[in-house]
Parts: C-alpha cells; structure tokens; sequence
C-alpha cells in the first residue's frame, strides 16, 4: 500500500513538470497534478490510517497565510485570484501536513530521480542538432548560448521539456541531493546520481548549483564535525543568502544578480504602497512594473518566494510565512540523526536558497511549489507528536 503511495506522490512531482512545460498547455499541466493528488489521496484514504501532522506553530503560521489570501480573494473577485485561492488554502495544506507522514521520501525521491535522468538524457542531443523531434513533441535547445563553467565552451544550456533551463536546473539539483546518502551503498543511485549532476552543470542555472555545492558542504560538515556544526553552518549559510535582497537593494556590495536587483528594488518600492495588507494573489509582475527601471524587466514578478509574500499579504503575512519555514528548519535541525534526516535537512535547505532566487512559494502547482511544499511536509513529518484519523 504505501509502495503505491510513494509512486503516487513521485507521480505529483512528474504531472507538475507539465505545469513548466512545452509539450502541453500550462492549465493542462495543472490539471493533472490535482487529478494525481486526487487520486493519491483517495489511495491513502483506501489503505487505511491516514497520519496528519498537529504540529501547532507550523499548522497556524500557515493558516494565518491562507486566511490572508482568502480574504483578498473575498474582496476583489477575479478568476484568477480564485484559481491560486484552490492552490494556497486547499492543495497547499495537503501537499504538506497530508501526504509526507504517509509516504517515504527517499522512495518518493528516488522514483522522481529517474524521471530527471531521463529527462536529461532526452536533452542531451539538443547541445549537437539544436531540435529533437519525437512523434508530435518536439524539444528544443535554449535560444541563446552560455559557458561553461570551468571548460570555458560555449553550448545551449540543457531545457528537455521545460520551457526554461532554470526548471530542469532546479529539479536536478533536488534528485542529485536526495541521492546523496544512497550513493554510497547502491551503483544504481551513483549513475542517477552523475546524470543529475550531468544535467544540473549543463543547464546552468546559478542558484541550483550553489544550492547543490551547499548541500555537498553541509554534508561534510555533518560527517566530519557532527549535528550542531552542521546546524550552525546551515544558520550562518541561510544568514548570508538572506542578507542578498537588503545588499542589492540599497547597493551596498556589488553582486551581479542577473537583473534581480531591479526587481527585488521595484518590489520594496511596491511593497511600501500596502506594506500591512499587500496586494493580494494578483500578477506581482504588474505591481511591480511602475518601479521597475529597465523596460525589458517590466512585467517581470519579483524572482524571489520571500519578496512576493510580502508584497501579496504584507508584513504580518510575511513573517508568519518565514515562521513557517523556520518551523520547519528547527524540526529538521533537531532531527538530523534520524533515517533520512540529513538528507531532509539538506533539501530543505537547498529549497531555501532556491527560494531566494524564484518567485514561486510553498503555494501553488508549480513544479518548484510541489517539490518545497512537499520539502517542508517531510521536514515537518518528523516530529513525535501526531495524530491519527480512520478513514
């Protein structure tokens, strides 16, 4: 049963894929990863006991966001604000206090490892012949050229079905961190594991790769040094990247951030116009656009989870949405030496700074929102308290 359920929830991750996708329509993208979840919960409704976690700061921090969300929807009706209403006050919750307690992350992940590998494998003859056609789908390489790191040549950054590089780069970074303790046992794991890799380097995105050297780092930490260095290296890491908006903001060190300096400033500026209730779930890249200097940016969300919660339910909504994640980080941190506890640390801190460099928060459908919802869930999932329901 719980086999079945662990397919399931790797199926989630897979049907959001589509969500950034160019073989299908987004809305279609969408529509699948509800139907799985659907299914995946009606599953563990058929097994038999269903566990949800009670842990209280986490479940009231999150609540208390949702409450927000759904009042502004209330007070100014649109479609859309509708359609991220379902995704932040209903999917969201399942996502993380449902299905982590009844599944198991390192099956669940390692099922979503092999569909990266093969999306990587299916991207690789991109880089030579710049179009793969497979029947009606067709892949294609990225419309401009990068370097590489280190080699100094100039390819097409690796896309596979994503309609960005950014995605493939973000999904094999997490498939590459969850292998990270199976690739000392299992040969099966080492190759998953350098394909990721393979497909994390080659399609470039900087944020994933410094999220997967952190990883790497903390690791090490945890196997030479132990828990609390590597909970005091987690902090001070976290500590610099959150440092990163507040520098690029008022230019107070020169970093070059692809552009995001503008945002994140056009965002602060938006912010200040309803910094106690916010905008609400509406286009932040049109909220943001009267502020933004450079014409090519305008339209463009903020690029960063944390600024966008503030600017959708304002300062009281953003904190108790940094709560959440705090809560989550210290229930990780104190569970380190349990199964599959360094390798939940390591994700949800890869998530974190993944987070710094990405609009798309724990809610919503995309594949970056499935993936940290279900992150925090699992860190969440650890914890002793717990309550049980029949179904």
């Amino acid at each position: 049963m719980r086999e079945i359920a662990n397919w399931l929830v790797a199926l989630i991750i897979g049907a959001s894929f589509l969500t950034y996708s160019t073989l299908v329509p987004q809305i279609v993208g969408y529509l699948m990863t509800v139907a799985v979840i659907g299914v995946c919960l009606l599953w563990m409704a058929k097994s038999g006991t269903i566990t949800s976690i009670t842990t209280q700061p986490a479940a009231l921090s999150l609540g208390f966001v949702a409450a927000v969300i759904f009042t502004h929807t209330l007070l100014n009706p649109e479609f859309q604000r509708f359609q991220r209403m379902l995704a932040f006050a209903f999917i969201t919750p399942l996502l993380i206090f449902l299905i982590p307690p009844n599944t198991d992350l390192s099956a669940v992940f390692y099922r979503v490892s092999v569909f990266t590998s093969g999306l990587v494998i299916l991207a690789i003859p991109t880089l030579f012949v710049g179009e793969l056609a497979i029947g009606p789908l067709a892949i294609s390489s990225w419309h401009t050229t990068t370097t590489l790191p280190v080699l100094g040549l100039e390819y097409p950054p690796l896309v596979s079905i994503f309609s960005n590089p950014n995605t493939l780069s973000f999904v094999c970074a997490i498939s590459a961190i969850s292998l990270l303790r199976q690739i000392e046992f299992d040969t099966v794991s080492r190759i998953l594991f350098a394909i990721n890799v393979g497909g994390l380097y080659l399609s470039g995105a900087r944020a994933s790769i410094l999220a997967f050297l952190a990883a790497i780092a903390l690791l090490t930490v945890y196997k030479v040094l132990g828990t609390w260095a590597t909970v005091t290296s987690s902090i001070a890491g976290l500590c610099i990247v959150f440092a990163l908006p507040v520098l690029a903001i008022w230019e107070l060190v020169p970093i070059n951030l692809a552009g995001r300096q503008d945002l994140w400033r056009a965002s602060y500026y938006a912010f200040l116009e309803a910094p106690l209730y916010g905008h609400g779930p509406s286009n932040l890249g049109q909220v943001i656009a009267p502020y933004v200097e450079k014409t090519s940016r305008v339209g463009v969300g903020p690029h960063n989870s944390f600024i966008a919660i503030f600017l959708i339910g304002g300062v009281i909504t953003g904190l108790a949405y940094l709560y959440f994640l705090f809560e989550s980080f210290r229930v990780s941190a104190c569970f380190l030496d349990e199964p599959n506890g360094i390798v939940i640390h390591l994700l949800l801190v890869a998530t974190l700074i993944m987070a710094m460099f990405s609009g798309s928060t724990v809610f919503g459908l995309s594949t970056v929102s499935v993936v940290s919802a279900l992150v925090a869930g699992y860190a969440l999932s650890q914890v002793r308290t717990q309550t049980h329901f029949q179904s």
